[in-house]
């Protein structure tokens, strides 16, 4: 598997993590939540789009089904918010050890970066130059990003 992506192991460590993670979450969501009230909810918003769709020349008809789907919308995402209320916090400190860890990964010998920066006034960017120390080549040509 380490062939597959090559010689990046963050890369390797944010894949595995992912699979982990999701699998995990999917288990976590099907026992937290009200597997048959969201299937229900879902069942509801498919009728009204449907309505929407087959009576889509009569207004009154349209404008209720898009109010229903509004609050089908609503309910559904009610249901969906008590397994977020059980994974929140261990996602939250997964991501942060995640980013300790890999956030800070030194450049290896051949590896391309860039560097970034922000100045005050636009009129000094003539006068900016680049000085690197030995051993490192400059492979593109300074851009301006303005934002």
């Amino acid at each position: 598997m380490i062939e597959l992506f090559g010689s990046n192991p963050p890369l390797v460590i944010v894949v595995l993590v992912s699979v982990v993670t999701g699998l995990l979450m999917v288990v976590v969501f099907r026992y937290t939540s009200d597997q048959k009230a969201i299937r229900l909810a879902k069942d509801k918003l498919k009728a009204h789009l449907l309505a929407v769709r087959l009576f889509q020349d009569q207004l009154p008809v349209v404008l209720r089904s898009y109010g229903r789907i509004f609050r089908g919308t609503v309910t559904y995402l009610r249901l969906a918010f008590r397994p977020l209320l059980f994974v929140i916090v261990p996602m939250t400190l997964l991501i942060v050890q995640l980013d300790h860890y890999l956030g800070l990964v030194p450049f290896h010998a051949g590896e391309a970066f860039l560097i970034a920066t922000q100045i005050s006034n636009a009129n000094t960017l003539d006068e900016l130059s680049l000085q690197l120390p030995q051993g490192l080549v400059d492979r593109a040509p300074g851009a301006c990003a303005s934002q």
